[in-house]
């Protein structure tokens, strides 16, 4: 099957944090032996071959100016949760430029089998118009800040629908984004959960590690640990951690580095 894919992230380097999971699941339809040719909006730092792990990889230019190359890549968003002015000034061009690479990729190297957009916001509009267009089945998987946006800012939620319901397969990676989703008006009978996949020969437990660790941050054996991985933006929740009156220490992994960001919650 060959597969166009629509993104506005992607790690930009080998190592880069920014959406791995966009490149694991490219790599991963090219491992079951498909052909995926993904579009993403340039940045200025990106250095990646035309072809890496099998994915062949196209960025297109939208900006007019320099000071609006800002879209995609965890920078249209403050904190993941509100959208930045110069994110509102690039809109119209990123989504321009969005649907004529669509267009002059199906043009130009043809014989695809599927259009598949990753985020129903910002994506899913322009790749639901050119899908029509050229008569492809689409596919919107969705990875919660596309949802989470639908539902916070008003302006944004009838786009989101429309795109959801022009969607002819749409993929959540959890059933709580499934079930907001669905009340967005993405129908049940065309939406799944699949899960982000997990190297179980890397991420398994080991009880010599967890010792180690808890030994490296001063803890007892009996006192709870919470761990979270990610990026350290609001829209994360990771207050959670010491809220509800749990004793616990949580260690926060992202961006930043290892570091301990807050102590203990004590109890009510």
């Amino acid at each position: 099957m060959r597969v166009l894919m629509l993104t506005t992230s992607y790690p930009k380097y080998r190592g880069e944090t920014t959406a791995p999971f966009i490149e694991e699941i490219a790599a991963g339809l090219v491992a079951r032996g498909h052909t995926v040719h993904l579009l993403a909006p340039w940045h200025p730092d990106i250095r990646r071959d035309p072809i890496e792990r099998g994915v062949h990889l196209h960025f297109f230019r939208y900006a007019p100016h320099p000071s609006l190359n800002i879209w995609g890549y965890a920078q249209a968003l403050f904190g993941d949760t509100t959208i930045r002015l110069q994110a509102v000034a690039a809109l119209p061009f990123a989504l321009w430029a969005s649907v004529q690479s669509l267009r002059r990729a199906i043009q130009h190297i043809g014989n695809f089998d599927l259009l598949h957009a990753h985020w129903a916001l910002p994506n899913g509009v322009p790749a639901a118009v050119v899908a029509r267009q050229c008569n492809l089945p689409l596919v919107i998987s969705l990875h919660g800040s596309d949802i989470y946006m639908a539902e916070r800012y008003w302006p944004t939620t009838p786009s989101a629908g429309i795109a959801l319901r022009a969607a002819d397969a749409i993929t959540a990676c959890s059933s709580d984004l499934f079930q907001r989703a669905v009340r967005l008006g993405a129908p049940v009978e065309h939406s799944t959960v699949i899960p982000y996949g997990v190297d179980t020969s890397v991420f398994r437990p080991d009880p010599n590690t967890r010792s180690r660790v808890r030994a490296e941050l001063g803890l007892q054996p009996e006192q709870p640990l919470v761990v979270g991985l990610g990026r350290l933006v609001y829209k994360k929740a990771l207050r959670c951690c010491w809220m509800h009156g749990c004793m616990c220490w949580p260690t926060i992994t992202g961006n930043t580095g290892h570091r301990r960001l807050w102590r203990p919650a004590r109890t009510a």
